[in-house]
């Protein structure tokens, strides 16, 4: 059924751009930067004067947010004096009689442009690799030049300060470019002849010395340093850097260079494939149902965590639940194991994964075939294997991040790795304490790790710790700080690590009777890998894109907040990442569960100065958990009145199309897979597979064979297998 309601029919337009509306990717639009840096030259007699936006937000009203990003104030002084001084030399022309076009030859002709250089590269050099600034730093002050803001959302976002030379380089337009490749150029030049293949000073070219060849030959050096050790991703990101600098450069020369190896790259790259046999399936069968229960155990309780999938080698599946890992052969046995018993083996403490109000806390293992890579327990004060009254003496403990082989035939599980309390393990047996590893705190891995490459990508969140009483306690609780770290995922040795702010979780007013808040605590999102990137959603009130290659943060962007008592998203599964068509702008679809908004985000830098918003935010409405994407629509399984349903919602339409409404009794479970002509969801009744070539079509229902299915962690695919957790068991279809 096709209707108004929902997601994208609450009175917000789309206001995002098609992907033709770029003329080069990251540095497109000049002649639009241009015009407003002339408004902001004539904006009074003698002063380029502009205000920062009066909105903080993409049309979903107040943002009742006040997480805190992180930016280089130092940083941010040296970038607004440079800005400064722009705007008086144009107030300056314009008062000379020359305006509009001309004010910006004649600041060129008499030099005055050095100043501003040199303080935008003053800003690079003393900054540190993922240092960030505010796209509207300085720009408070009045009497100062900003870049165009056309989606509004200047206040509500942090950058990396090497985009923000970037987009005021492209501002600026050619002659003015000209000019800083005269005065920096032969300084690139000759950092680049002593530099060699040294990745510390080629990095650091690239980044201090922008928009000159120097800068476009150090990526490319990079860029065949890591295709050379077969980091594709990370020789992606180098490449993609390469080809900004060549195109504010202006120059032909390396064009062809960046060509080829774009073809080079893109012959290595996995290709796509035949569609699964799922993905053009016209029916559905039960085949297996897998208890995951110990003889005479029960599954854990679905407060203590919904279970998740990863697959292995050799048909075998991987399930984590709380308190076990399972190993699921193609012939249905299933083995389990206590990977957080293997790091107490080793003298690690581990904290229990905790009932908390609110969300449960996912277990979603990740995998490269051969070895699992687990988040084990949640911050806390009971231990596994411990008595809760003496560890609840000892104060709150760091959880478990570990890296081990599954059992597999006579072969026993082994830990080769792990991240906690105690410090890093490597695998050859040397312990780093922790404060030396991570910093000092009480940290607390998110659910999820992904894996990216050579790299594991994990969420983190810390805590600073103080003693009271005569036990430690966390200060401030329900206060964290959010990281993004890379560990090797070899021997799980941390390559970088980056701030994603600090939040507080959403608080639950229980009134004037008991005068006090409750904490509901949710767990970040996983990260996406996103191309040479990756989304880190902290459900804190921000949301980060950070480059795999050096971990600079592309952008940080703050999300409407909800209050506690209303409806918002139900989280655990990684946001959905698209691309709408062949050489569209890469996106992002968050659904953060401490918001009432679904967000659709360009994924890269925005060094064109467009904005981030590739579509207006949208009320959640009727929706419950945000599914997959194509990068046209957005699939969610929500209400439809008295009933759920899978529904299909175009952001730039508002339209949206309902698939089947479920029975008044019926639950739908978590998740779903999405292909280009097929949907698939699941109920505590049955399974539904739909066509997507007509509007959601049923084609088929599977009965479970029981109803009040509870625990439901989700839906997995694998060609002609369909994989459901739910209700303490793995339920395995076959697709036809």
């Amino acid at each position: 059924m096709v209707t108004g309601e929902g997601v994208a029919a609450h009175g917000v337009a789309a206001r995002g751009r098609t992907a033709g509306a770029r003329t080069a990717r990251g540095v497109a639009a000049p002649p639009i930067a241009l015009a407003a840096l002339m408004l902001a030259a004539s904006a009074a007699p003698g002063v380029g004067a502009v205000e920062s936006p009066a909105a903080d937000d993409g049309g979903e009203g107040a943002l009742s947010n006040d997480a805190w990003l992180p930016v280089d104030e130092q940083t941010e002084r040296l970038l607004a004096a440079g800005d400064r001084e722009l705007a008086g030399r144009l107030a300056a022309a314009g008062e000379a009689g020359e305006s509009g076009p001309a004010a910006i030859p004649h600041a060129l002709e008499t030099g005055e442009l050095a100043g501003v250089f040199d303080a935008w590269h003053d800003a690079l050099a003393s900054s540190v690799t993922g240092a960030a600034v505010s796209p509207a730093a300085g720009a408070a002050g009045g009497e100062t030049w900003a870049p165009p803001d056309p989606d509004g959302t200047f206040a509500r976002r942090c950058e990396a300060v090497e985009v923000a030379v970037l987009r005021r380089l492209a501002a600026l337009g050619p002659r003015p470019r000209a000019a800083w490749r005269a005065r920096f150029g032969p300084l690139a030049a000759d950092r680049l002849a002593r530099a060699g293949s040294q990745r510390r000073a080629l990095a650091a070219i690239e980044r201090e010395l922008p928009a000159t060849p120097g800068a476009v030959l150090a990526a490319l050096t990079l860029f065949e340093l890591e295709l050379e050790a077969g980091r594709l991703l990370a020789a992606a990101g180098w490449l993609e850097r390469a080809t900004d600098h060549a195109e504010l450069c202006g120059e032909d020369a390396h064009r062809q260079a960046l060509a080829r190896r774009r073809d080079l790259l893109a012959s290595l790259a996995p290709s796509a494939g035949e569609p699964a046999v799922w993905e053009r399936a016209l029916s559905v069968e039960l085949v297996r149902t897998v208890p995951l229960v110990t003889a005479g155990g029960q599954a854990p309780p679905e407060t203590a965590g919904a279970a998740g999938l990863a697959f292995l080698d050799g048909g075998r599946v991987a399930v984590q639940d709380p308190l076990r890992t399972w190993i699921v052969s193609e012939a249905g046995e299933a083995r389990g194991f206590r990977a957080w018993k293997l790091a107490i083996d080793r003298g690690f403490e581990v904290p229990a994964p905790i009932a908390e109000f609110g969300e449960v806390w996912r277990t979603l293992p990740a995998s490269d075939g051969e070895r699992l890579y687990l988040v084990e327990g949640r911050v806390g004060w009971r231990l596994f294997e411990v008595d809760p009254a003496a560890s609840r003496a000892g104060g709150p403990r760091t959880n478990l991040l570990a890296c081990v082989t599954p059992p597999e035939g006579l072969r026993l599980p082994a830990l080769v790795w792990c991240v906690g309390e105690q410090g890093h393990l490597a695998p050859d047996g040397v312990l780093t304490p922790l404060d030396e590893f991570l910093g000092p705190g009480v940290w607390e891995f998110q659910p999820g790790p992904a894996l990216a490459g050579d790299l594991l990508l994990v969420s983190a969140r810390r805590w600073q710790t103080q003693e009271r009483g005569g036990r430690e306690v966390l200060v401030a609780p329900g206060e964290a700080r959010g990281f993004a770290l890379a560990l090797d995922r070899a021997d799980g040795h941390l390559v970088w690590m980056r701030s994603l702010g600090r939040g507080t979780d959403v608080s639950l007013d229980l009134g004037d009777r008991f005068g006090v808040e409750t904490m509901v605590r949710t767990a970040a999102l996983p990260p996406a890998v996103i191309g040479p990137r990756a989304f880190f959603g902290t459900n804190l009130g921000a949301g980060f894109l950070i480059e795999l290659c050096d971990g600079r943060p592309v952008w940080g962007f703050r999300s409407r907040r909800r209050a506690a008592r209303e409806a918002g998203w139900r989280g655990g599964a990684r946001p959905p990442t698209a691309q709408a068509r062949p050489g569209s702008w890469p996106r992002v679809l968050w659904a953060p569960t401490d918001s009432d908004h679904l967000y659709w985000l360009r994924a890269e830098p925005d060094g064109d100065g467009a904005g981030l918003l590739a579509h207006a935010p949208h009320p959640i409405g009727e929706g419950e958990e945000l599914v997959e994407s194509d990068g046209l629509r957005a699939f969610v399984l929500g209400r439809a009145g008295s009933r759920r349903t899978l529904s299909a919602h175009d952001p730039t339409s508002g339209r949206r199309v309902d698939s089947v409404y479920l029975g008044r009794e019926e639950r739908p479970l978590r998740g779903g897979l999405v292909s280009a002509s097929r949907a698939v969801f699941s109920t505590d009744h049955g399974l539904y597979l739909l066509d997507r070539e007509r509007e959601l079509y049923l084609l088929s229902t599977t009965p479970l064979g029981v109803t009040g299915l509870r625990g439901g962690g989700g839906l997995w695919a694998q060609d002609d297998r369909l994989h459901l957790l739910a209700g303490g068991a793995l339920w395995t279809f076959a697709t036809r």
